[in-house]
């Protein structure tokens, strides 16, 4: 190899490092800065049976002017203390301000009293829109199970409890809502009479036996008998599993909303039931819904700016690999990548495609971390895998005798000092 001085292993090292520390310090440093919390606080919306009704009003570093309510509710029952602001890193990122609205939970009130406290801090909300730097008319909603048939029955039903003229919200994003309480169809909850679910029977501030109440208080509850052309648009993501509430639920909310001409979105989790360890990640759905829907024409940088940093450093590191086989890591250092059997300048397809996104498993480290800047949620074994790969790269440059790595070895290429004679 006259001419051609194989590079050092401290070189080698260094260049290696320099590369993955301008990643991590892309991904960390954005994701530090971006959707940060500024503000945190409760706030009381009003009074039940003695008890402060709250909510927590979260505000990130780069508000959008626009807010999502949350309805804190499972089994109709609410507790502020376990509202995690991990279910709004997607939301916060974009720059939306998050209003986690707690209610007094069943038995002590009953459902309809519940969705009466739901629509009285939506309207506090609203009333003081200004303080808290949102706007009144460009609200979304989102919950879970008994939040989400609340979130529905705010979408379908809200004007109405209010007494506004216009909607309380303008979409909404859910999980697995109950949408026909007088026909829970598949359930498990579902009596067999046509009666109020087995579970709940005494929390809908009627005798549970009395069917002609039941007949007219479950149906004032259930959001797919009050869909009409202005119901606002709406995403609804459920589990085909779910035997708690079946996706019946969803699919025939979907079809009677189709007929009345709302926008509407069904996301079916195939062998999902009540809740799945993933769920989180599903929440990104819902921030993309709410860009649609609610964000005013034009483009946003609001939660795009990391992809959009993550894209320009992957394209200046694999044109530079492309036109001189240089990282950014190894054009500081002055050394190079070559063909390992020729000696001669390095093919796009085999330093790009095999040696970097292949072997250094680019692909899934940077969907890992893409999907952190999303939601929050960390991969943990994925990420161990991209630390043990690393690991074994680096190390392998020591104990081979051209000084070669693991990714070296797989897509057979050299680095060599750039002031060898060939390029």
């Amino acid at each position: 190899m006259e001419g051609i001085d194989i590079a050092s292993r401290w070189k080698r090292l260094f260049a290696f490092s320099v590369d993955n520390l301008i990643t991590i310090a892309i991904v960390v440093g954005i994701t530090a800065s971006s959707g940060k919390v500024e503000e945190n606080r409760r706030v009381i919306y009003g009074n039940r049976l003695g008890h402060d009704l709250v909510f927590d009003f979260i505000r990130p570093s780069n508000p959008n002017g626009l807010g999502i309510i949350f309805v804190n509710s499972g089994s109709w029952k609410s507790d502020p203390d376990d509202i995690n602001l991990i279910y709004f890193k997607s939301l916060l990122r974009r720059g939306y301000s998050i209003f986690a609205i707690s209610h007094l939970s069943q038995p002590e009130a009953n459902v309809p009293q519940i969705f009466a406290d739901i629509v009285r801090g939506v309207k506090f909300i609203r009333q003081h829109a200004a303080e808290y730097g949102v706007s009144p008319n460009r609200l979304g909603a989102t919950g879970g199970s008994a939040g989400g048939h609340l979130s529905l029955l705010l979408a379908t039903r809200g004007h109405e409890f209010s007494g506004e003229s216009r909607n309380l919200i303008e979409a909404v994003a859910v999980f697995y809502p109950p949408t026909d309480l007088l026909n829970l169809g598949s359930s498990t909850e579902n009596p067999g009479n046509g009666g109020p679910p087995l579970h709940f029977r005494n929390v809908f501030g009627i005798a549970p036996d009395n069917m002609e109440d039941w007949k007219r208080v479950g149906r004032r509850l259930s959001p797919i008998y009050h869909l009409s052309r202005n119901t606002p648009p709406v995403l609804i993501i459920h589990g085909d599993a779910d035997t708690l509430v079946p996706i019946e639920q969803s699919e025939w909310f979907v079809d009677r909303a189709q007929d009345q001409g709302v926008k509407i979105k069904l996301i079916q989790k195939q062998g999902k039931r009540h809740g799945w360890l993933t769920l989180l990640l599903d929440i990104e759905h819902f921030s993309r819904w709410f860009d649609l829907h609610l964000q005013q024409k034009g483009f946003s940088l609001n939660g795009q700016l990391p992809i959009i940093l993550s894209l320009l450093y992957l394209a200046v590191q694999y044109l530079l690999l492309a036109a001189r086989g240089q990282t950014i890591g190894k054009l500081l250092l002055k050394i190079r990548i070559v063909d390992g059997d020729h000696l001669s300048k390095v093919k796009f397809v085999q330093v790009v495609l095999v040696r970097e996104l292949l072997t250094k498993l680019h692909i899934l480290g940077w969907t890992s971390s893409l999907t952190y800047l999303f939601t929050g949620f960390h991969l943990y074994l994925l990420y161990c895998l991209i630390l043990v790969v690393m690991v074994v790269s680096g190390f392998s440059i020591f104990v081979n005798v051209n000084n070669r790595c693991l990714h070296d070895l797989i897509a057979r290429t050299r680095v060599i000092e750039a002031s060898g004679n060939l390029i």
